[in-house]
């Protein structure tokens, strides 16, 4: 909870920084922003993904843009995404075959007409421990870790993975999100 608390807290600040800079800065043009020019296939090959996150460097930049960048530089540096050759990537039909036997699974053991019916809860408490809902969510995890394994680790197309996410998404619309008002969202 400390720890949502303290990412929200930085969210909060870097979200006060935007505003700060655009009031004084002004709107800046989408054409001009690194976004921009990805929708406009501009220079699109030559820029990572991470460039799209760092302040252009057209003018002098200020401390806190400096430090910004240079953390960004130092978390990608430690955290690099691993990325699989395609050749690499395994057979995605056996894991196709084991995702939506999960599926099944979650389908015979939750009611979705059940969960559905789920909608408020008298205490946060009473919300995160409610036993349907919350052996439902724990089976859906173990889905969504699978869904994430055969996007990234396998060789399946993008047709097929987004058959399967929404299947995923069915589900996961069932077992819901609980808002602040401990309503259960199954809209999301």
């Amino acid at each position: 909870m400390l720890l949502v608390s303290l990412l929200f807290a930085l969210v909060a600040q870097w979200i006060e920084r935007l505003v700060a800079v655009q009031k004084a800065a002004g709107p800046i043009p989408a054409e001009r922003t690194n976004l921009g020019k990805i929708k406009n296939n501009k220079s699109a090959a030559s820029m990572n993904e991470n460039d799209m996150f760092r302040k252009p460097v057209t003018k002098e930049l200020t401390p806190q843009e400096s430090e910004d960048n240079a953390w960004l530089d130092d978390y990608m540096a430690r955290n690099p995404e691993k990325i699989i050759a395609p050749e690499n990537l395994r057979e995605c039909a056996p894991e196709i075959a084991e995702f939506e036997e999960m599926i099944a699974s979650f389908e015979l053991n939750h009611s979705l007409e059940e969960l559905l019916s789920i909608t408020h809860y008298p205490t946060v408490k009473e919300a995160l421990e409610h036993p349907i809902r919350k052996s439902a969510k724990l089976a859906l995890n173990a889905i969504v870790e699978k869904l994430n394994k055969l996007k990234k680790k396998t060789n399946i197309t993008i047709e097929k993975y987004e058959e399967l996410e929404e299947k995923y998404r069915t589900l996961s619309r069932a077992v819901g999100i609980i808002d602040a008002n401990n309503n259960v969202d199954h809209t999301r």
